[in-house]
């Protein structure tokens, strides 16, 4: 690409940044981030098929590439060593769904196996009332109590160690 000049701008909150100026760009783009301005503000791009980075010790949002369609189940699981996936019900569209994978790693790892959504299981019999104080006060509870509860076993050792580096203990 030609540049025909350079211009100094900000975008959203960012402090100002040197942005080159061409004649026109592909695909119809307005604008094109480069990877110095990604960089320099904290944005990753990871491409599922080569792997999604970790962080050492972290809860990870991930999205997941998938062919399913609607609401499915992600049954909670160990996907590769000191890698655990979250037992959740997931919305699949635009071909992924967000899954909640944390790494009790000590370092930071590359995720190269992904959860696997299925269908939901059929539900019967009748379900509490979850507005009473009673059903509130519980409800509380298995939140705070949720948070890591996808964690076998064998991981609570590594599980209080990552609660005493994020601070929830």
């Amino acid at each position: 690409m030609e540049t025909k000049g350079q211009i100094e701008l900000c975008i959203g909150e960012t402090l100002p940044h040197t942005f080159l100026v061409v004649k026109s760009l592909p695909m119809n783009c307005d604008l094109l981030l480069g990877q110095d301005w990604l960089v320099r503000f904290g944005y990753q791009f990871q491409i599922p098929s080569l792997g999604i980075t970790l962080p050492a010790y972290s809860e990870t949002v991930v999205r997941v590439p998938t062919a399913e369609q609607g609401n499915r189940l992600v049954e909670a699981e160990e996907l590769q060593d000191n890698i655990f996936c979250a037992l959740s019900v997931v919305e699949c569209k635009d071909s992924s769904f967000l899954c909640l994978v944390a790494n009790l790693n000590s370092t930071h790892v590359t995720l190269k196996k992904f959860p696997r959504a299925q269908a939901l299981p059929k539900l019967s019999g009748r379900f509490q009332d979850a507005t009473s104080k009673g059903s509130h006060v519980r409800n509380q509870i298995l939140q705070a109590q949720l948070r890591l509860a996808h964690i076998k076993e064998g991981g609570r050792r590594n599980q209080a160690n990552l609660c005493r580096i994020c601070g929830c203990i």
